[in-house]
Formats: C-alpha cells, sequence, structure tokens
C-alpha cells in the first residue's frame, strides 16, 4: 500500500508528466502499479521505451528504493537537466512486482519474500517453500537448463513454476 501511496503522490505532484498504472493483479489480487513518466503520458508516441522493474522477490527491499529514488531523481529535475529524458523518452517504473512476497515478508515471517506466496496445496496456511521464483517465470528460455538456474521442485526456493509465464505478476509485465 506504501508504494501506491507514493506512486500516486508522485502522480498528483507532476500529473503533467506522469501516469499510474495498474498493471494487473498478483496471484493473492494485489495490484501491481507502474508510474509513467514521458511528455505525454496519456498518449502512446513512437518513442523510445525504458523500463525499471524492481522487487521480483519481495524481499529484495533495496531495489524498490532503488526505483523509487529513480522516480523522484528524474521528477525533482524535470525542467532541468532530466526535462530530454521526459520529451524524448516513454519511461515505465514498476517498484514492487511482487507484491504478495512483501507482503508476506512483513506480516508473516522475515525468510519469506522470495517467492510469490501462493498457497499451492490450498490449505489456508502459506509456508515459506510455497510459490513461485517470478523471475525464473518468463517464458525466454523457460527451462532450457533443466535444472540448472531453476528448479521444477516447487519447495526449491528457485521454482519456476508449472509452466513459461504462468503467474499473475509476470503476465502483468508482459
Amino acid at each position: 500500500r506504501m508504494v501506491f501511496e507514493l506512486l500516486k503522490a508522485y502522480h498528483l505532484k507532476y500529473p503533467d508528466i506522469t501516469a499510474l498504472h495498474n498493471l494487473g493483479n498478483s496471484r493473492q489480487g494485489r495490484p501491481i502499479w507502474a508510474l509513467r513518466i514521458t511528455d505525454n503520458p496519456n498518449k502512446d508516441e513512437a518513442e523510445p521505451s525504458v523500463l525499471m522493474v524492481a522487487a521480483h522477490h519481495g524481499s529484495e527491499l533495496l531495489s524498490t528504493e532503488y526505483a523509487l529514488d529513480s522516480i523522484d531523481e528524474i521528477l525533482q529535475n524535470a525542467e532541468g537537466t532530466n526535462a530530454e529524458w521526459i520529451n524524448n523518452l516513454d519511461m515505465w517504473i514498476i517498484p514492487l512486482v511482487n507484491p504478495d512476497g512483501n507482503a508476506c515478508l512483513w506480516e508473516i515471517d522475515e525468510n519469506f519474500g522470495r517467492k510469490n506466496c501462493w498457497d499451492m496445496n490450498s490449505d489456508g496456511q502459506v509456508e515459506a517453500t510455497e510459490g513461485v521464483d517470478l523471475n525464473r517465470n518468463y517464458p525466454f528460455g523457460w527451462g532450457v537448463l533443466d535444472e540448472k538456474g531453476s528448479r521444477t521442485w516447487t519447495r526449491s526456493n528457485y521454482y519456476r513454476g508449472p509452466e513459461a509465464g504462468s503467474e499473475p505478476e509476470v503476465q502483468a509485465i508482459l
């Protein structure tokens, strides 16, 4: 919720160069928010795009801070040194791809958060070993190295999911 409130505050302060987008929802229904920064945020233009994505692992707290700091830096200097970026780029910043993992980290146990906290056995209790490592769920090269780099074993921290792009968080980014 805090990430959304910060993104909303940036959008309210800089409404002419930002747009707030809900890209989709996590497995547990939490929204995945992006802030678009460009000179015409409500219109598609043929400009190069920049995508900054943070916190695929909900426990990557510092990556969320880096994304938020980047937004702050870009917007604070919107009329100065960063005006060229804003006028010539279409920047999308997503500070928290894994809101469920992040919520599990804060609300359940600090050992949670790498995976998306999907209650895979539907017993009503999320365990630290349940869920999918979102970094390993993207379709490109999914599973090509067999058990190197990602795993088919569901309890592994590196579980890549039942199929490529199966997770709603990954689908939101795609």
